[in-house]
């Protein structure tokens, strides 16, 4: 599978093998566009196109995201396969105004149209993924609701401005990839983006911390391999066709999915119901990566395969969704104890100086402090005026 040779290719170095796996398969999502779909019809849903959304997620300074977004973006180079890319600070407009196939000024006077005939096809790189979705910015207001408007691939989507007039997208079909820190993306993120949809609809990537690598000169990649999966993935990328389930294959996944219990928990309910999408988007991409003629049909063997991959991503992100969903009194919580174990010992003055960005206002700060003071691994002592928390 071209997606186990690529990771393979850079075993060798620091970048977890998780995360190159996930910024591989959304690149090549992104390659694909909607030249390749999942037909859905027996199931009575919409067609589904390979555009998987990644966040890798990682503490300040481990986990190399941006090697593996790197290694993501250039598997596409290698192909030789073109796709409009957005990275850096980004704007509702002007992420609508690229894609735009349409646009129409609503100034007073003749109704001037400009039609591009363009698909609305892109590719989104945050390596800062808290700046792209920061709720404090005024340049990024918008872009949340607007990324989940366009999630789901409409075939058409309006936006209208004051200062563009009309603009219509066609055939959309956008990919993510996206990187931070879980309490800085935290911080940005209202806890109802957890239950409302927005987050799920990423494949999360959690750094293992047990994943210790420290590589002074990575081994070059063979350089016959690394061709060849560019090859493999500019021949998929250039195919158009439509995919179908075997009947076994559609039969086992009616079976998974009805046997999945829905958890008490809103926050995971909320995960879980994106869940059979990333898998099917996993699969798809799992099965054109295949040696081998591309085939249209998926057997049973690849939907095996992309399950027990879904599964075991969600045996990881399920213990960390508390946090995401959490109150921010609660994640304020959650970072200070992490501040602890990771210093072992913090004076009061100085949690209250690396807290203060991610509180609103004193009286949470105190509530913090609070609950702090009453958690079995915390225990305190003064030093003059100040209070010394320390992990046990």
């Amino acid at each position: 599978n071209l997606f186990r040779d690529w990771c393979e290719l850079w075993s060798g170095g620091e970048a977890p093998p998780l995360f190159v796996f996930l910024t591989a398969l959304a690149a090549v999502g992104a390659g694909i566009g909607r030249k390749i779909w999942l037909e859905r019809a027996t199931l009575y849903l919409p067609p589904l196109f390979p555009n998987p959304w990644v966040l890798l997620l990682a503490p300040s300074g481990q986990g190399k995201k941006s090697t593996a977004i790197r290694l993501g973006v250039m598997l596409l180079q290698k192909a030789g396969v073109e796709v409009e890319t957005f990275s850096g600070k980004l704007t509702p407009e002007a992420l609508v105004s690229t894609l735009a196939a349409e646009s129409t000024s609503l100034a007073p006077g003749p109704r001037v149209s400009v039609d591009t005939g363009r698909d609305a096809v892109g590719l989104i790189v945050a390596r800062e993924f808290d700046v792209l979705i920061s709720q404090k910015q005024q340049y990024t207001s918008g872009l949340v609701p607007l990324l989940t408007d366009l999630y789901d691939c409409p075939d058409e989507f309006v936006a209208t401005t004051i200062g563009r007039g009309r603009e219509r997208l066609r055939n959309v079909c956008l990919s993510v990839i996206g990187a931070g820190v879980p309490l800085t993306i935290q911080a940005q993120l209202p806890p109802e983006a957890m239950k409302g949809g927005f987050l799920p609809r990423f494949i999360l990537g959690f750094f293992d911390p047990r994943w210790v690598r420290r590589v002074g000169r990575p081994p070059r990649p063979d350089e016959g391999k690394l061709m060849s999966v560019a090859e493999r993935v500019k021949e998929i990328c250039q195919e158009r066709f439509e995919l179908r389930f075997s009947p076994q294959a559609e039969e086992a996944f009616i079976q998974w999915y009805e046997a999945v219990e829905v958890p008490r928990s809103e926050v995971d309910a909320a995960y879980l119901q994106r869940v059979p999408e990333h898998l099917l988007r996993l699969m798809i991409l799992l099965h054109l990566g295949q040696p081998g003629p591309l085939k249209e049909m998926v057997e049973l063997g690849t939907f095996e395969l992309a399950r027990r991959v879904m599964e075991g991503l969600w045996g990881m992100i399920q213990p960390q969704l508390k946090v995401f969903g959490a109150h921010p009194q609660m994640r304020g919580l959650y970072y200070a104890l992490t501040l602890l174990e990771l210093n072992k010992s913090l004076r009061k003055s100085e949690m209250l100086e690396l807290l203060a960005p991610f509180i609103s206002g004193p009286a949470m700060l105190d509530k913090i402090f609070t609950l702090l003071s009453g958690h079995p691994k915390v225990t305190m002592e003064r030093a003059g005026k100040d209070l010394i928390f320390n992990w046990r």
